[in-house]
């Protein structure tokens, strides 16, 4: 991509004329002086390479929300330099564009109150967690997201004022430049970037565009991610090599000729059918009822397998284990609002990323542990099941902030995890 050459304002002839014809003879230069002054003003708040050293040094002592917030501290002095400067050119706007530039101070307000949260917390995560270098690395691949989402002018003209008015085209590219940016930021080492960089495009989407439909898009991502580390958890090598034994053995001395064999076939079936359906009618854009009722259908051929190999006392088993999953739907669509909120604050994100490490994950997969007797026994697997909730608990309150919030959520989702085992067999 070539670089853009922002022309001097002296060349912005159309600027000239509309400012002296709406704000009478000399505005253009009291918008030559406000811009001056607001140049001079921000170079004085802010030096880059200053900014830079100070950040190195914070690195090696874990005081980079210090640096950063001290900057945050210095918003209301920018704030009052920039309205200086669009108090002045608002004089050679027409209505629509006043409104527009509104707009755009607003959502400018919004990204300084983000990105400041708790005087700069969220950047100085992004920073601590490598996210300069995650956006270096993936330059090239982010330069790709805006070339593709958008066509960049090259050469400004300078006889027409640009379009500043948001509206549904411009909204709607900002969401594919979201999922593309973002989905581009995941191949790093660390998630934290990726999530802050998400979390940043939502916060402008809120402010400039209607995006109540695109809240079940972000929700849907959320609950995938979150899948996948349970997936994770559950499917640790040992955990599946008991499971797996224990089937067989269950199969060989219950089914007839071949029953592991067709279990194992429909199984595979099964989670191929779920993941096709997922992705053809997405959580949360799908009504509930409909997303279960898909899942249902993928699932009642591995349930027939599965009971089949199992003795009577057991055949409640493969239909309980989705009674389990459905309750977690009904959760996940009940508190779509809540998941986003608090998975996407400050406290969330630190959260989540101290589940990253391999150490963390193990403490997680001992929470879900269970001796081979409480597997199938409907009584012990509920006892069980208690038991992870409490050992959850604890782990996240080892490795969390506390938060009344992030704990509700947390304390909601295993009461439907749990649900099941409060019905009657």
């Amino acid at each position: 991509m070539q670089d853009i050459e922002i022309p001097d304002i002296d060349d912005l002839t159309v600027i000239k004329d509309r400012c002296d014809e709406r704000g009478g003879k000399g505005t253009f230069e009291k918008v030559k002086t406000a811009k001056d002054s607001l140049t001079t003003c921000l170079q004085g708040l802010v030096d880059v390479e200053t900014l830079k050293n100070e950040v190195e040094e914070a690195k090696k002592t874990g005081s980079m929300d210090e640096v950063f917030g001290k900057y945050c501290a210095k918003r209301p002095i920018v704030a009052n330099c920039v309205r200086n400067f669009t108090d002045t050119i608002s004089l050679c706007m027409e209505d629509a564009e006043k409104q527009a530039l509104n707009i755009t101070l607003e959502i400018v307000k919004q990204l300084g109150e983000f990105i400041c949260f708790k005087d700069g917390d969220r950047i100085a995560m992004f920073v601590a967690e490598g996210g300069v270098e995650c956006i270096k690395d993936h330059a090239e691949g982010i330069k790709n997201c805006v070339n593709k989402t958008f066509k960049i002018e090259t050469e400004i003209n300078t006889n027409a004022l640009p379009n500043l008015l948001i509206d549904k085209k411009k909204c709607d590219d900002l969401g594919k430049l979201q999922a593309c940016v973002v989905e581009e930021l995941e191949k790093c080492k660390d998630s934290t970037p990726a999530n802050i960089v998400d979390a940043l495009f939502r916060f402008v989407k809120k402010s400039a565009c209607n995006t109540k439909s695109k809240r079940s898009t972000t929700a849907h991502k959320l609950f995938k991610r979150s899948a996948s580390l349970v997936n994770e958890l559950y499917n640790s090598a040992d955990t599946k090599s008991k499971i797996m034994r224990i089937v067989k053995e269950k199969c060989t001395e219950n089914a007839p000729d071949g029953g592991y064999e067709s279990f194992i076939a429909s199984a595979e079936n099964t989670s191929a059918c779920i993941q096709q359906s997922v992705r053809r009618h997405r959580m949360f854009v799908t009504p509930k009822d409909e997303f279960k009722q898909n899942i249902g259908k993928c699932a009642e051929a591995v349930i027939e397998k599965a009971e089949n190999c199992l003795p009577e006392e057991e055949k409640y088993y493969p239909n309980f284990y989705f009674d389990v999953i459905y309750s977690l739907i009904d959760f996940g669509y009940a508190n779509k609002d809540r998941i986003i909120a608090n998975t996407m604050s400050a406290e969330g994100i630190s959260c989540f990323r101290n589940f990253n490490s391999n150490e963390s994950k193990k403490s997680l997969v001992q929470c879900f542990s269970a001796d081979d007797s409480e597997r199938f026994d409907k009584q012990k697997l509920c006892k069980h099941m208690k038991e992870v909730r409490k050992c959850v608990s604890e782990e996240f309150n080892k490795k969390c902030i506390k938060d009344v919030e992030v704990n509700r959520l947390i304390e909601d989702f295993f009461v439907a995890f749990n649900a099941p085992c409060e019905a009657k067999v």
